[in-house]
């Protein structure tokens, strides 16, 4: 579908959706950033201008001025590898912040993807209506002319003025629903509007063998659970918990840091009878250790907290990984299943379409009536949207398949930097 394609694609920078994720994603990106800092050394500086005056009663006065300043550096050397684990931390953060992007995005393309083909259903729907209305206001107004002639009774024009009426009210509930749902979709994927011509008229028929299809899906394709995104993302989880374990084992133990700094001082003080001015200049370095003892047993709860939540997220992880691969066979078979009802579908179609050329070429001949030829086309039009719904169902439940094992081709959408998330 040509007119699908833009869509999935201005989703992808322009979607609320995906622009919430993309923003989770900068956020985790910085917080990387600021985890990885304590690792780099510190550096800082200070400096101030001060002034005295102090006299006694009968006494001498003084004045004193200075100017002080210091520049101090801390660099941490040995933290029982805890600094190393935050870091990692900060990346495993952005690791999941990317996959929940594209988790996000394949589920927005899935919603766009089934609204898209609706459309096209309540689009058809709507072109049936409207030819209904046509037909009553031509079957009205040929009983009117009738009734003028004096051919009929008023009663008999009842009946069909009810039908038009009807025909009408469908008409106009089903053209209110289409204008909604075009505008939620263009709310959807991000765009500004969306035309009536942006959508198809109709939903093709696969271009491929159906009895081929059919042999073709026999066998599953090869899918591995975890590397779906979600799977990849408690994995990270798991690691995380398990750093944040590692971290917690060093809390009892003594830290070692390097300082160095320098210090300038200047003063110069006054009295009535000298002035003298002083520089001091201070040049430091020391090996640091810092050990707390006793943190009244936080220590131990923040190791057992985390150990809690690394199982937890383990066992979480393991039934995701049992559901998406019953789900994934579970979609398989529904393929195959909406391929089969399709066959079925099409083959009705097909008659019901060589029925309407038949009675067309009868009527042509004399043979048929134009009131039975109308019944025959407005059976092949009910057929036609059964048969949507049947195109429908088919092309939804191979694009759920395809999106959950990674191989959807909208992913190509998604920026280089996604590209291994998830495929």
């Amino acid at each position: 579908m040509p007119s699908l394609a833009p869509l999935l694609q201005a989703a992808v920078s322009q979607s609320p959706r995906a622009i919430q994720a993309s923003l989770e994603v900068a956020a985790a990106d910085a917080m990387a950033m600021t985890d990885g800092a304590v690792r780099w050394p510190q550096l800082s500086a200070s400096a101030n201008f001060g002034f005295t005056e102090s006299s006694t009663k009968g006494g001498i006065s003084s004045k004193n001025d200075g100017f002080y300043y210091s520049l101090n550096l801390y660099q941490p050397l040995y933290h029982w590898g805890a600094l190393k684990a935050q870091a990692d931390i900060g990346k495993l953060r952005k690791e999941i912040a990317e996959m929940r992007y594209v988790e996000a995005y394949r589920v927005l393309v899935n919603s766009i993807r089934t609204q898209f083909v609706t459309l096209i259903q309540k689009k058809r729907a709507v072109g049936v209506s409207q030819e209904r209305v046509r037909r009553a206001e031509s079957n009205l107004e040929a009983l009117e002319q009738r009734f003028a002639a004096g051919a009929i009774s008023p009663a008999a024009l009842n009946e069909p003025r009810l039908e038009l009426a009807e025909a009408r009210i469908s008409r106009d509930s089903l053209e209110d629903d289409y204008s909604r749902s075009l505008r939620l979709l263009a709310r959807l994927a991000g765009v500004e509007t969306l035309q009536n011509a942006d959508i198809p008229d109709t939903i093709a028929a696969p271009t491929n063998d159906l009895p081929a299809l059919l042999e073709a899906l026999k066998e599953p394709g090869i899918f591995d659970p975890a590397t779906t995104p979600l799977a990849r993302t408690y994995e990270a989880t798991v690691q995380q918990f398990d750093l944040d374990y590692r971290i917690a084992k060093t809390r009892l133990l003594p830290k070692i840091g390097l300082s160095a700094g320098i210090t300038q001082q200047n003063n110069t003080t006054a009295s009535t009878s000298t002035i003298t001015s002083v520089a001091i200049t201070q040049q430091t370095a020391s090996v640091m250790a810092s050990w707390m003892i006793f943190d009244g047993f936080s220590a131990r709860g923040s190791k057992a907290s985390a150990l809690a939540q690394k199982r937890r997220m383990e066992i979480e992880r393991e039934r995701y990984l049992a559901d998406v691969s019953a789900e994934a066979s579970g979609l398989w078979t529904q393929v195959g299943l909406a391929l089969r009802a399709l066959e079925v579908a099409e083959i009705r179609q097909n008659v019901a379409d060589a029925s309407v050329k038949k009675f067309r070429d009868d009527l042509a001949a004399g043979q048929q009536s134009p009131e039975a030829l109308e019944i025959v086309t407005q059976d092949a039009n009910n057929r036609l949207l059964r048969t949507f719904q049947a195109r429908i169902e088919y092309y939804t439940r191979l694009a759920d398949y395809l999106s959950l094992t990674g191989k959807d081709p909208a992913l190509l959408n998604l920026p280089s930097r996604y590209q291994g998330n998830g495929q």
